[in-house]
């Protein structure tokens, strides 16, 4: 049985959650409100509804006695007890609702004492609450509950940070950028060999991606777009994620949506991968529409890679179908790379079927690069084999420099005695380019071409 100060947390936010569902702003999906959403990174928006718009949990309700309900907020002495309490609770629903009810007793007053008793606690329904808890937290008390976490040993504050950034951006995202924006600066001119601020900086960025996405997704990408274009992706990400989360249609729509080519292809990317990974077969017919369109072979080349993960055989008959062109070889080159890193053998002895084309080219490339840090005489060897003297160029050089980021020595004996001047220079100077690369060992190739020295 409950307590009976659990009960009356349980009473309150009962009535409270009917009132607010009963009056809270209507939240539209559809393409064209995401359209014309308000430019201002407001919180106040018919995604967002401001705090006074919401009931607090002690609200009035005709169903509830007002001897149910608490008058005001539990004091922080009192936080503790609760915790314990809804903690040993065993009925599984009865202790959701309860944490649900003391979420919305939060105050900046007793968050601090809430958290502290709910991270001491190291059973799994502590660690399944600490999210939510952070979340709520960073709604009512952003600053507050960042000063608090920043002294916090527990192995879940960044995790905690992470949602207090969330909960802060979805209900104040000027506050919580002003905030980012400050912290960057603090940390600009303060050497940091261990990239810790680097890293915590990266956290916040991460939790307002997550936070503006669920409250204002047009702001969340012009803000993601004002970043340095290596910050993007992993935002960009999350922020299709939460899009697939309203439904395909939402996602695929704020992606056609967007006027930067870069991020129009990043986003058309994610969308695809998501959309892969719960109905490739869908995705690819969506994907092949959209080959054509600005950023769409972006689109290919993630289902593609989604696909073979999972189905190496229906994924290669699909590209096989595709027309030949930059979209077909994209995705042959993001599927080689998936199927190499699960299966190299079957994906080398593909590409002695393949006749001999641009296709074939991309996909030759993209088993040498996938392989290069392992078995780089056997990517060196595929390499030599793509017949466009430029792309096999190209892919020698870059095969080279993986090679060279394991072994550097024999990596830069093969560039002096096989590259041409020009491109020992690249080899030289150029950074690394490689989509998540692997280091797996890749071992007896089956029918490798052998090795040969090209200039």
């Amino acid at each position: 049985m409950l307590r009976p100060s659990l009960l009356c947390l349980l009473s309150a936010v009962s009535a409270s959650a009917l009132t607010w569902l009963a009056t809270r702003p209507a939240t539209s999906t559809s393409p064209s409100s995401s359209r014309t959403a308000p430019t201002s990174l407001s919180a106040s928006s018919p995604h967002n509804p401001s705090p006074s718009s919401r009931p607090s949990a002690a609200a009035s309700s005709s169903g509830t006695s007002s001897s149910a309900r608490p008058s005001t907020p539990p004091d922080a002495a009192a936080i503790p007890d609760l915790i314990r309490q809804i903690l040993a609770t065993s009925d599984p629903l009865e202790q959701s609702e309860a944490f649900s009810a003391l979420l919305h007793q939060l105050t900046p007053e007793n968050a601090a004492a809430a958290w502290q008793a709910l991270s001491s606690h190291q059973g799994t329904d502590a660690a399944r609450f600490t999210d939510l808890f952070a979340h709520q937290w960073g709604t009512i008390d952003g600053p507050g509950a960042l000063k608090a976490l920043a002294s916090s040993k527990n192995r879940d504050s960044a995790s905690a940070r992470y949602q207090v950034m969330s909960g802060w951006a979805s209900r104040d995202p000027d506050a919580a950028l002003a905030h980012l924006d400050a912290a960057s600066k603090a940390t600009a001119h303060d050497p940091d060999p261990s990239n810790q601020n680097r890293r915590q900086l990266a956290l916040l960025k991460a939790g307002i991606a997550d936070g503006m996405a669920r409250s204002n997704p047009d702001a969340a990408t012009r803000w993601i777009a004002s970043l340095d274009e290596k910050e993007r992706g992993p935002l960009l990400a999350s922020l299709a994620s939460r899009q697939m989360d309203r439904g395909f249609a939402s996602a695929s729509a704020w992606a056609d949506s967007i006027s930067d080519p870069a991020l129009r292809s990043a986003a058309l990317a994610s969308v695809a991968h998501r959309f892969a990974s719960e109905s490739p077969e869908s995705a690819a017919a969506w994907a092949a529409s959209t080959a054509t369109k600005p950023g769409g072979q972006q689109a290919v080349g993630a289902v593609a890679r989604e696909w073979t993960a999972r189905d190496p055989e229906k994924a290669v008959a699909w590209i096989s179908s595709l027309p030949e062109g930059p979209a077909r070889q994209e995705a042959w080159e993001d599927a080689m790379r998936s199927w190499t890193r699960n299966d190299p053998e079957a994906s080398s002895q593909h590409l002695q079927s393949m006749p001999p084309g641009p296709s074939r080219d991309a996909a030759v490339s993209s088993l040498s690069r996938t392989i290069a840090r392992n078995d780089p005489t056997a990517a060196i060897a595929w390499a030599n084999t793509i017949a466009d003297p430029a792309a096999r160029s190209e892919s020698l050089l870059r095969t080279a420099q993986l090679w060279n980021s394991v072994d550097p020595p024999a990596a830069s004996q093969w560039a002096a005695s096989n590259l041409p001047p020009d491109l020992q220079q690249r080899f030289a100077s150029e950074p690394i380019r490689q989509k998540n690369p692997a280091n797996r060992p890749f071992k007896n190739l089956p029918n490798s071409p052998r090795p040969q020295k090209r200039r």
